[in-house]
Formats: C-alpha cells, sequence, structure tokens
C-alpha cells in the first residue's frame, strides 16, 4: 500500500489541500465570503449540491456566498473527516446552520475538493440529500 501511495502525483502537497479545506471552513465559521473567494482560482467550478447547475468563475461565487449572507444566519462547520489524495480531498463534515430568531439545523456534507497546480480551488462538488438534514 505504501508503495501505492508513493505513486500519487501531485502539485500540491497534502498540507496545502488541507490547509485550502480547513480556510474554507473557516471563512464559514466566521461569515467571510470575501476570504471564502480568496481561496479559489479565477474560473472556479462549484456544484451545490452536485446536479444543480454549476457556478463559473470567482465573480458568480462571491455573488452566490453574498446572496447568502445576506440573511441573519449562523454557519458553523465541524470536521468529521478528510481524506487527501493528490490535488483532490474528500471532506466529510456537519454543518450547523443557525437562522437567526427563526429555525436551526444541522447538514451532513461531503464534498470533493480539487487544487489547482498554485494551490487555489479549481472544482467543488458537494454532496448532500434530503436525508443528510436534522
Amino acid at each position: 500500500m505504501k508503495q501505492l501511495l508513493n505513486a500519487i502525483q501531485s502539485d500540491v502537497t497534502p498540507e496545502q489541500v488541507s490547509g485550502a479545506v480547513n480556510a474554507y471552513l473557516d471563512s464559514w465559521r466566521n461569515g467571510d465570503s470575501e476570504a471564502r473567494a480568496a481561496l479559489f482560482s479565477d474560473n472556479a467550478r462549484v456544484e451545490d449540491p452536485v446536479g444543480v447547475p454549476a457556478i463559473e468563475g470567482k465573480p458568480a461565487l462571491l455573488a452566490f456566498w453574498q446572496r447568502a449572507a445576506a440573511f441573519p444566519t449562523k454557519f458553523t462547520p465541524t470536521l468529521e473527516s478528510i481524506v487527501v489524495c493528490g490535488n483532490e480531498a474528500i471532506v466529510h463534515f456537519s454543518m450547523h446552520i443557525e437562522v437567526v430568531g427563526a429555525a436551526q439545523g444541522t447538514l451532513q456534507i461531503i464534498e470533493n475538493f480539487k487544487l489547482d497546480k498554485t494551490g487555489k480551488i479549481a472544482g467543488l462538488r458537494a454532496f448532500w440529500d434530503e436525508k443528510s438534514v436534522s
């Protein structure tokens, strides 16, 4: 197994991939759409959830997150697990969502992050469905 894992080729280190994932989660924790957008490449592509039309490009992503931030909502992600292979990671986290003065709940999310050779997130695919919500 070690030999097989050593054969994985990557433009970035596992620490860079993990760092990008943790910075992404921190940006949600801190309610910082600008910091989140800064983690993405200019032509990044995000599917959230997979199956809806993708959001493409950093300006479109920032606008999407700023619209979400316009509501009095607090997002608190908790990392459950991360597996890094090459330039990619599969991440499982729970996202506690609290709409101030209204409802709250938790969403179980699995995301696939893909980084480019500069360490920016080039692609993100989020997997969640109705059974993921509690």
